[in-house]
């Protein structure tokens, strides 16, 4: 067989090798039979039908996530107050601050000795017509015993004679009341009375603390030397309790 001649599509006998046509049943050299084989035919894909396909944007899905968890929460809260394990919470009372008590001290009176008089020398008196001992007694404020022992007369000066000499003593001035070691009602109201201190707060005004304390607005500012109602952040100031 021409080599030119050969058909494109050939066999080869498995036998002796030589090359057939390919529609051969039959070797021409060896005489072998052969037994056509149908291709494998490819077997036709059965499309699946597929499950619908869903998008979801971002902020959905958190969306979604938060209402699980408030639900999650809601679930576990109702669950813990049916059981009584879930105790309301107390609250926690708030400490006013204590007032500091000031006691004040008690006054002490200084006493002023009397003062010491230093008698003036007597004077001279010469009798005159009418004169008895009691109307020069009456005459030069003084008593008539004084007339009668600084003259060594009898006790009630006897009988005066006309240009009669007599000492007439000066009278003795009246002192004047010391003050004594007796507190007055003020001053003992004042001295028993009990102080404390307070340092005053944001938005405290001075009728607001007279009230606190149940003192008046004027109590208060005499205390503390004010001349108006301003109170200052932090200022200190005293508080009469009587």
């Amino acid at each position: 067989m021409n080599p030119k001649n050969k058909p494109t599509n050939d066999k080869v006998c498995p036998t002796c090798g030589t090359h057939l046509n390919a529609n051969a049943t039959r070797c021409l050299v060896c005489g072998r039979t052969f037994t056509n084989v149908a291709a494998p035919s490819t077997p036709n894909k059965i499309k699946s039908r597929g499950l619908p396909q869903f998008t979801l944007s971002l902020p959905v899905v958190l969306g979604a996530i938060l209402i699980l968890i408030a639900l999650g929460a809601g679930i576990i809260y109702f669950v813990m107050r049916g059981s009584g394990q879930l105790v309301a919470a107390q609250p926690t009372p708030t400490q006013s601050p204590t007032p500091t008590l000031e006691q004040s001290p008690t006054p002490t009176l200084s006493l002023t000795p009397a003062p010491t008089f230093t008698p003036e020398p007597p004077l001279t008196y010469a009798v005159q017509a009418g004169d008895t001992c009691l109307s020069i007694a009456y005459q030069f404020d003084v008593s008539v015993k004084s007339i009668a022992e600084i003259n060594n007369l009898a006790s009630d000066c006897g009988v005066l004679s006309l240009n009669q000499e007599l000492l007439i003593p000066r009278p003795t001035p009246t002192a004047s009341p010391q003050p004594t070691g007796t507190l007055s009602i003020a001053q003992a109201t004042e001295a028993a009375c009990q102080k404390i201190t307070y340092t005053v707060g944001e938005n405290d005004t001075l009728s607001g603390i007279a009230a606190n304390y149940n003192i008046s607005v004027e109590t208060l500012r005499t205390y503390n030397g004010k001349t108006s109602d301003n109170v200052y952040l932090n200022e200190v100031l005293t508080i009469p309790l009587c």
